[in-house]
């Protein structure tokens, strides 16, 4: 009997032969229930519809409009052509070319800066409706998830305050496949994620009056986080990256359904994260 099903396998049957002529390897990862620690290594690496850890994958830009999202231009996404059969929307995928040789392969050099970059090119799938396109959205960059803390930090001298930093936040930790803020860790590394970065246009000069000299508008950035197990975004969560800078959500948004994944606005603090 043909339905929706069986039409959409015959699909992604067809765009795995396509993405094996046009694709550059990719490796999947999965945040499964043997999962522990930092992204990539401590997520579970998932075979792809050859059976083996890598495959090919040709992605395409698309725009949101017709996607079903309740946030529009809040991150960048790709049409997916490749076999989307062994995955789940969540898994994340890590272009696994290697360094740019003409007619051989296309890593870096070519698709990213030849001498290194603490940047990814890599995506999270995020939707496979039948009979349509596998989405996924852009990541680039891992970072660390932290949520202040509910007391404040007291000093030998015996002395309180609110950290302005991460010194007094809860990181959130994976382990056993879940991800959590556990007690009595404040101040200690959060477990990195992938995250995409899109910048948002700074907000316009005040029209009445000059502003302080030397003074900009605040910088705010987009950024989209992958499901994480366990995780709920708040207001007032922030994303540290790995260079150290500091960014706190205003606005988080998260689909479950559709697009899966979360959308925040964030606005980049002067303070960086302290080691």
């Amino acid at each position: 009997m043909v339905n929706y099903a069986r039409v959409q396998h015959h699909i992604d049957r067809g765009k795995g032969i396509a993405a094996r002529k046009l694709g550059p390897p990719f490796l999947a990862y999965r945040c499964g229930a043997m999962a522990s620690g930092d992204f990539p290594d401590g997520w579970v690496a998932t075979p792809g519809p050859q059976g083996g850890l890598s495959f090919s994958l040709f992605r395409r830009r698309m725009p949101d409009t017709k996607l079903e999202l309740g946030l529009s231009r809040a991150a960048i996404f790709f049409d997916i052509i490749a076999n989307m059969e062994p995955f789940l929307v969540g898994d994340v995928f890590v272009q696994n070319d290697p360094p740019y040789v003409p007619g051989v392969s296309y890593g870096a050099g070519a698709t990213s800066l030849a001498q290194g970059t603490m940047q990814l090119n890599a995506m999270c799938f995020a939707w496979h409706p039948p009979v349509g396109k596998a989405v996924g959205v852009r990541l680039d960059r891992c970072g660390g998830i932290y949520r202040p803390a509910t007391a404040p930090l007291t000093f030998t001298d015996a002395s309180n305050y609110w950290a302005s930093t991460h010194d007094n936040d809860q990181p959130l930790v994976l382990a056993g496949g879940n991800y959590s803020f556990p007690t009595g860790h404040a101040g200690e590394p959060a477990s990195l994620v992938p995250v995409g970065f899109t910048a948002d246009h700074r907000n316009s000069d005040r029209i009445f009056g000059p502003s302080v000299p030397g003074m900009v508008t605040p910088l705010r950035w987009l950024i989209y986080i992958p499901p994480l197990p366990g995780y709920s975004p708040r207001e007032g969560d922030a994303v540290i990256t790995e260079d150290g800078a500091r960014f706190v959500m205003r606005s988080p948004f998260t689909q479950e359904t559709g697009v899966v994944g979360t959308m925040t606005l964030c606005e980049r603090k002067i303070a960086q994260a302290t080691t």
